[in-house]
């Protein structure tokens, strides 16, 4: 028997309203789930060893933060999971760090080359404005040669 709006027995929320209008689309829940498949191939059992890893690490993080539980195997499997994360923070240090050198000697590269370009720039301003002077004391040696040839004659013979 639905319940109305009205009714004060049943919560009238907005989800839960939603939820009373998608019944007939929902599939009731079931726990009857066949067994797994047997792999078949290569990627199949690689597929299984992945899932059955990420579920473990995921049991030792919650056997890792609850403290009430002193089994001697939960503690065993807390201090190889500690040996690992320590392993495997050393090994993000150590990739960090070497991330941090290869970013550094990058920019140092880059630095390296914007001086090279920076100072290949000068150079050719240099040129370029020694060939200026150069062109215009040739233009100079020139009018000076032309000059050479004009006889002063005195005006008073």
């Amino acid at each position: 028997m639905p319940s109305t709006l009205g009714s004060s027995s049943q919560p009238q929320t907005a989800g839960y309203r939603r939820l009373q209008a998608l019944t007939p689309h929902i599939a009731p829940l079931s726990f009857n789930v066949p067994p797994p498949m047997e792999q078949r191939n290569a990627l199949d059992r690689m597929a299984a060893k992945q899932i059955e890893r990420r579920i473990r690490k995921k049991e030792e993080k919650s056997y890792s933060s609850d403290s009430s539980s002193s089994s001697l195997s939960s503690t065993s499997s807390i201090g190889e999971s500690a040996l690992t994360s320590h392993d495997e923070v050393n090994g993000k240090q150590k990739r960090r760090s070497d991330k941090a050198e290869r970013k550094r000697a990058k920019k140092e590269e880059r630095k390296a080359r914007k001086e090279e370009r920076r100072s290949k720039k000068q150079e050719r301003k240099g040129e370029k404005a020694h060939g200026k002077k150069g062109k215009k004391l040739e233009k100079d040696q020139r009018m000076v040669e032309k000059m050479d040839y004009i006889v002063i004659e005195p005006l008073d013979t």
